[in-house]
């Protein structure tokens, strides 16, 4: 039997502005997405010649079928490069499930590398990457191993310069959760009955972005959510307490994705245990609270 272990985490979007719907029903989007020491763990596993999946998981509201992200990325892999092996992966989640931070979609593209590593790395970044937009429109991100900016749907992956990526990486956050979750769907069903609303003009987009690439934004100044004033309108609780947030220990808060998990950009002067009392306070003792930094 061979076995990989393969680290799969959790992402925070920066900036995430929904430019307009296409015709195609997709929405075009330019988001700065970056992935966090925090995340899932899987084992994969091949034996045997049968052609079988399995996949057991710590979580019991994960499917065990093909409705798991994980199960479509071994069909999906076999059809580019057939092997008969079984596959077997076991999932160790830590990730909370519909909070935004892309958690089974990170697990599919982990499934797509780790695979491919047992097969002898076969397929190269490029059809891998092909492979994972099939998968999602914010599959293709996770093979990146840092912060993206992401366009179209979320299959164009722009490089970013070294300046901008060292302004990023290493940064603390703090993730935290309410005890509900926001369906992505229904989120961008949403915005597109607002009326554009929420819709965030290419034109300003760019402005902010070329602003902040020179250093004339700063990145508090960039944080911005379509999804945010959409989803706090059925759940206020996330404006409200971002607010309180912002205002009390003057720090930059955002709602990551389409929600429902929020993030804080940590400083070494923030008291972190006052900040989490504050939103156990506010969301209930069983809030999901996790600080990480920026990978």
């Amino acid at each position: 039997m061979s076995t990989v272990a393969v680290f799969s985490p959790a992402k925070i979007n920066l900036y995430l502005a929904v430019i307009n719907r296409r015709k195609d029903g997709f929405h075009e989007i330019v988001s700065l997405v970056v992935p966090v020491c925090f995340g899932d763990s899987l084992w994969i596993s091949l034996e045997g010649n049968q052609g079988k999946i399995s996949l057991d998981c710590d979580m019991a509201e994960i499917p065990m079928n093909r409705e798991n992200l994980v199960w479509k990325a071994v069909e999906l892999l076999r059809e580019v490069h057939p092997f008969r092996e079984n596959v077997h992966i076991s999932l160790k989640k830590r990730v909370p499930v519909g909070a935004g931070l892309g958690g089974g979609s990170s697990n599919a593209v982990a499934v797509l590398r780790g695979l491919n590593q047992l097969q002898g790395n076969p397929l190269n970044k490029e059809v891998l990457a092909v492979l994972a937009s099939r998968l999602g429109s914010d599959c293709p991100l996770f093979l990146r191993d840092g912060p993206s900016l992401i366009r179209g749907r979320g299959e164009i992956i722009d490089e970013l310069d070294e300046s901008l990526l060292s302004r990023l990486r290493g940064r603390k956050v703090l993730l935290f959760k309410p005890g509900f979750s926001v369906s992505t769907a229904w989120a961008y069903q949403k915005l597109a009955s607002s009326g554009g609303e929420a819709y965030i003009g290419e034109e300003v987009v760019e402005e902010k972005f070329a602003a902040y690439r020179k250093g004339d934004l700063s990145l508090e100044e960039l944080m911005t959510n379509s999804f945010q004033s959409i989803v706090g309108k059925k759940f206020p609780a996330i404006p409200l307490l971002l607010e309180q947030l912002k205002n009390r220990f003057e720090i930059p808060v955002l709602m990551s994705g389409s929600g429902s998990a929020c993030f804080a950009l940590l400083e070494e002067r923030n008291q972190v245990e006052e900040l989490e009392n504050t939103i156990k306070a506010a969301w209930g003792l069983g809030t999901f609270l996790e600080e990480t930094t920026l990978l």
